[in-house]
């Protein structure tokens, strides 16, 4: 019995070019672009997932967010919040079988559902990759501006070399 398919030679040939998932875009701005920044969604137990939160909203990846992935970003900072919690009190207290006693269980720590939303969120650099977004350029500094070094400071007249390696 013959084998099943097409014939070897009657095979058509496969693309070997790579394929472009699209040219990389700057942001428009820095931070949230759709008015104040949204509270954090109540019931967050940790100090660190509203700080996160506020952090999130006023860094450049922000500005490619829309108020529909609101949903998905409360979402994203509750796990925040409940990694935060498995860390610091990894443990349950619960109560045992006996009277008056107690059992530990372990606390559920969500850091892949974290990973995965973050990625998608462009928060991670392999979700920005993936996205093809790119920070927005840092403005060319001013000659001179911002130093501190006295005038005769030697670094002040050989600051543009650069040591080889």
């Amino acid at each position: 019995m013959a084998g099943r398919g097409r014939t070897p030679g009657k095979n058509p040939p496969r693309n070997r070019t790579a394929r472009r998932r699209g040219e990389w875009q700057a942001t428009p701005g820095v931070g949230w672009q759709h008015g104040p920044i949204p509270e954090p969604p109540p019931g967050l137990r940790t100090d660190a997932a509203a700080a996160t939160w506020t952090a999130w909203f006023q860094s450049w990846y922000a500005a490619h967010w829309g108020e529909e992935n609101l949903p998905q970003l409360r979402l994203a900072i509750k796990y925040f919040d409940q990694v935060e919690r498995s860390i610091e009190d990894p443990f349950i207290e619960a109560d045992g079988p006996k009277e008056g006693s107690v059992i530990y269980i372990k606390r559920p720590c969500p850091m892949t559902e974290l990973r995965q939303h973050m990625d998608n969120l462009g928060i991670t650099p392999k979700g920005q990759q993936d996205r093809r977004w790119e920070k927005p350029a840092e403005a060319d500094p001013v000659p001179g501006a911002g130093t501190t070094a006295p005038a005769d400071d030697p670094r002040k007249a050989f600051g543009h070399l650069v040591a080889v390696k």
